[in-house]
């Protein structure tokens, strides 16, 4: 299956202010900064001290409810499938596992996440549980994508969710780019169980901010690049991509 709208302008600015949907508040993030028109990603910007050198876009995504075994909806929970790019513009490689701890990780907002949070039993028993984390004054949940093709067949023939089919390395080398900006089905996609009861409509996704990459090598997990929801491109139709 292929997407729609496929477009070369895949990767939008992942430093702009996030726009959420009402309920959601917002995390507030640097200005804009400028744009490689050849690559359609956002470059370092000099006129900081400390120029950004990791990048991070979602090129598509859609999002379905979760299925139980007898093949209805579940209703604590629906999934987002997401289709990330990473660059890495700096000059050492980059941690972008999704082993435990994973590096890749959607942050949402919400009450009860790990007690609600119930992906397939592989994914739970994995136990790269969410975790709370700071960024730019907003505390948010951090959610594991789920493990790889760990769903299963229903009653009535479908499966539980999407299959998590992103397969890169786990770093990602200086000057080196990872993902997809194809849209061929089942190509380098990460899914995450969203642990928020509301099953959320064509662009209005309540409670989650965005992708995050975090870094662990301080100790303390930190967000070293964001790409809001506000920018990730092309949302289109469940299982289109």
């Amino acid at each position: 299956m292929s997407a729609t709208g496929g477009n070369n302008n895949f990767c939008a600015n992942s430093n702009c202010v996030i726009n959420p949907a009402p309920t959601t508040p917002a995390l507030s993030l640097a200005p804009p900064v400028s744009v490689n028109v050849a690559q359609n990603c956002p470059l370092p910007d000099s006129s900081v001290p400390t120029p950004l050198s990791v990048t991070l876009c979602v090129t598509f995504w859609c999002h379905a409810p979760v299925l139980a075994s007898n093949g209805e909806s579940i209703s604590s929970e629906y999934q987002i499938k997401l289709r990330p790019l990473i660059s890495n513009q700096g000059d050492t490689a980059i941690n972008i596992s999704t082993d435990k701890s994973s590096a890749l990780r959607l942050l949402v907002s919400g009450s009860d996440i790990v007690k609600n949070w119930q992906p397939q039993r592989a994914t739970l028993d994995y136990g790269d549980m969410p975790f709370q984390i700071s960024y730019n004054g907003t505390t948010a949940w951090a959610v594991a994508p789920n493990r790889p093709r760990t769903e299963v067949p229903t009653s009535n023939g479908e499966y539980t969710g999407f299959a998590n089919t992103w397969n890169q390395p786990a770093e990602l080398g200086a000057h080196e780019n990872a993902g997809s900006i194809e849209p061929v089905k089942d190509l380098q996609d990460l899914v995450f169980n969203v642990p928020l009861p509301t099953i959320p409509t064509i662009g209005a996704v309540q409670g989650v901010y965005g992708l995050a990459l975090v870094s662990y090598a301080a100790g303390a997990p930190k967000v070293t690049a964001y790409a809001p929801i506000g920018d990730w491109q092309h949302q289109v139709v469940a299982s289109s991509f």
